[in-house]
Formats: structure tokens, sequence, C-alpha cells
């Protein structure tokens, strides 16, 4: 049997992160549409609240300080079991519909953002126990861009976003395309955090779960 080739990513379509969102909630076209599979949608809500938890203070989260690092962790470990728990119960929930369909994979949608806060999962669960790094930044809101305020990007270090690469799921893609993607999501955490990585990922892929499957826009 000949060796199969080896994944792909897609880059073109990636997001900026230019600013980072007040509200975490799904568009409400996504919200609605997403409505109609019941499972996934509560899945989905979850890991939004979860990955909003991550740039919490203390006194939001009902901990010391000296627990906050544990905390921002656990809430990030808990966005990222969310996030593919949506597509673990998406095929149950197309069970319920009127017609057949094969359900919206994350690795089927080659996109690299999507795959690597997938496989983040595995990481945070079995390979890694490390805090999130702070790192300070100004922002403003845009109906007050004169007012600056300060805001916290929280981000995997490095060495850890590192052990993606030796993933037993790497190595079924083309490896410079691996690791231009890890090289991605490493500067791309640093702009607001790894948070907003993890929530427009779980957006982008709830999208794509509307557009496929329940007949709306996305």
């Amino acid at each position: 049997m000949p060796k199969r080739p080896p994944r792909r990513f897609r880059f073109e379509g990636l997001p900026t992160f230019e600013s980072t969102p007040l509200f975490f909630g799904l568009p409400e076209s996504v919200d609605s549409g997403l409505a109609a599979l019941g499972n996934t949608h509560s899945r989905c809500v979850a890991a939004l609240l979860f990955a909003s938890k991550v740039r919490g203070e203390a006194s939001s989260m009902g901990v010391n300080e000296s627990e906050l690092s544990v905390m921002r962790i656990a809430y990030l470990r808990a966005a990222l079991m969310e996030y593919v728990g949506m597509e673990e119960v998406l095929p149950i929930d197309l069970r319920g519909l009127p017609t057949r369909q094969v359900p919206t994979t994350i690795w089927g949608t080659e996109n690299p953002m999507l795959i690597l806060v997938r496989e983040l999962r595995n990481i945070q669960l079995h390979l890694v126990n490390s805090e999130l790094i702070r790192h300070p930044r100004k922002a403003y809101l845009k109906a007050k861009p004169d007012q600056l305020i300060n805001v916290s990007a929280h981000t995997i270090l490095e060495a850890d976003l590192d052990k993606l690469t030796i993933s037993k799921n790497a190595k079924q893609f083309n490896s410079q395309d691996f690791a231009k993607a890890v090289a991605w999501l490493k500067c791309t955490q640093l702009h607001w955090g790894i948070a907003d990585v993890v929530i427009e990922s779980i957006w982008e892929f709830a999208r794509r779960i509307v557009v496929a499957h329940t007949g709306g826009a996305g």
C-alpha cells in the first residue's frame, strides 16, 4: 500500500488580531444557527465562557492572588476541552437532522489555527503544566480612542508550544507547514494572548459548522 502523503495546511485567511474583543458571545447569526445542534451549541457556549475567564483577575474568579495562575491555566484547559468537545458531539446532533450529513471536523478544515488549538488540548493535558506568562498592554475602546486602559495578554511559554511539533499528530502533517503554523501561533499570541486565539478558533469552527449543517450564513 502506498504511503499516504502528509497533510497540508491552508494559511490563507488567518486572522491578524489587531484588536481584542470586549464581549465573547457568538455572533447572532452563528448562535441561532448552532442552536439547532443542541449539544454542540452547549459545548461552544461553555468553551467561550472558560476562554474568557483566562484573562480574568482574582476578584472576578473568586480566588486569592496566589491561586490566580493555577485558575488561569485550569480555565484554558477547560476551554480547550469544550472546544474539542464540539467536534466530538456534533455527530450525535446530526443524527437528529432529517438528512444524513458527514460531520465537519477540525482537521478537515485544513486551518492551522483551528488544528493547533485542537492539538493544544493534548499537550495541555499530557505534556505541560506551566503557568501562563503575563504581558501588560495598553488598549482603548473604539468609542473612546483617547482613553487608554491597562489590560494583560497571557501567553503560553514558547518551549511548551514547541512540544506541538513532537506530538503524535504532528507527524501526519507536512513538517514545514507544521513548523510555520507553530511559529505563527507563537507570534500571534503575543498580540492579545492565547485566550484570544482560542476564542477566535471557537467562533470560526462554530461558523463553519453552521454553514455546513444548518443552512446558516455564519
